[in-house]
């Protein structure tokens, strides 16, 4: 799905967890798993470029028109209300922890279509981990910590590179900064 998001035409494995979603030379190639196929399909996409132009069209409209947060926030929240709630008496929030750095723009698109698609705010929590950016993010979510109460923030004090080490580093000191 990220490919067709991205509009980019995929040739794929005839797989159940393929075939169950694509439709066949409409958005998005099925091959068998061995090397004529793969090569005569690729082959296909390279010198057939309309082709590959109107597979990449369809895709992304799939994507986006059917798997988009927007389409299956209502699915997705219902889903884990389900999954983690264990009785009324102690309700569970649901805690998003995202990673950021040198991320403004992806930044604002995810956070504007979190809180756009939020459908119980006392049931959920934003937790950004800012791995030190040095562009506008670690302002922004500053920004925001003031106005949303359901939103924390963590930065970490040096740049440590992957992401996976500051959310390590978060949950060790388990703490609020700012």
């Amino acid at each position: 799905m990220d490919y067709s998001a991205a509009g980019i035409a995929s040739i794929l494995s005839d797989v159940e967890a393929y075939n169950s979603s694509v439709i066949n030379e409409i958005n998005g190639i099925l091959v068998k798993n061995d090397t004529t196929s793969w090569i005569k399909a690729i082959e296909d996409l390279i010198i057939n470029s309309r082709k590959r132009e109107i597979i990449s069209e369809n895709a992304r409209e799939v994507v986006l028109s059917q798997h988009s947060i927007q389409k299956n926030a209502a699915k997705w929240y219902l889903y884990y209300k389900n999954l983690i709630s264990t009785s009324i008496e102690n309700p569970i929030k649901i805690s998003i922890i995202i990673p950021t750095f040198n991320s403004l723009d992806y930044t604002k698109k995810f956070i504007d279509s979190f809180y756009k698609n939020q459908l119980n705010p006392t049931d959920e929590e934003l937790i950004i981990v800012d791995n030190n950016s040095m562009d506008d993010t670690k302002e922004y979510i500053k920004g925001l910590e003031k106005q949303k109460e359901i939103l924390e923030l963590f930065i970490t004090t040096k740049i440590l590179g992957s992401p996976k080490p500051s959310i390590k580093e978060f949950k060790q000191q388990k703490v609020n900064t700012f």
